[in-house]
């Protein structure tokens, strides 16, 4: 079963952690980015060239992956990427950089959101924020019932508003 909603209240929970989490990827991707370029580490600034996690896990080219061969780990991290040791020179500079200033924690605060509103099983769910409202949909099986701050709204209304936002794009 399928259910869309929105979300204006901006005092939400989840319209809150949704907010939070967003300025914290972006924390995140920032000083990473200027960690990147600041030790010489060159990836792909066109895809996703690093995972939101404490340990640096990065893509890297076969030039990258020589020159840092000592302090990465073997074999590959996440989406065939690379980890950094953990004791290694460049771990620890990105310790002391990155993560003693981006809350990973506020990365990670909407991994389970479903299941603190009583969704349970195989859930498919996407949020996204316009003209300040928090829209969502939770694909699932069985019986969704939405939190009382959750507006339910129709499917087609939801499918516009996509529409509305790819034609701007």
């Amino acid at each position: 079963m399928q259910k869309a909603f929105k979300i204006t209240d901006q005092n939400a929970d989840l319209y809150r952690k949704y907010v939070t989490q967003k300025r914290a990827i972006n924390d995140y991707r920032e000083l990473t980015r200027k960690f990147l370029k600041k030790h010489g580490i060159d990836t792909d600034e066109h895809k996703s060239d690093f995972c939101y996690t404490e340990r640096l896990t990065v893509d890297l080219d076969r030039d990258m992956k020589e020159k840092f061969k000592s302090q990465l780990m073997k074999g590959s991290g996440p989406y065939g990427m690379c980890q950094f040791k953990k004791n290694s020179k460049t771990q620890k500079a990105f310790d002391e950089e990155v993560t003693n200033y981006a809350s990973i924690h506020d990365i990670n605060c909407l991994r389970s959101w479903p299941f603190e509103y009583g969704i349970y099983g195989r859930v498919r769910y996407n949020l996204w924020m316009y003209k300040n409202a928090l829209y969502g949909m939770i694909d699932g099986h069985g019986d969704i019932s939405l939190a009382d701050f959750m507006e339910e709204i129709p499917m087609s209304e939801y499918y516009r508003i996509i529409e509305e936002l790819e034609a701007k794009q």
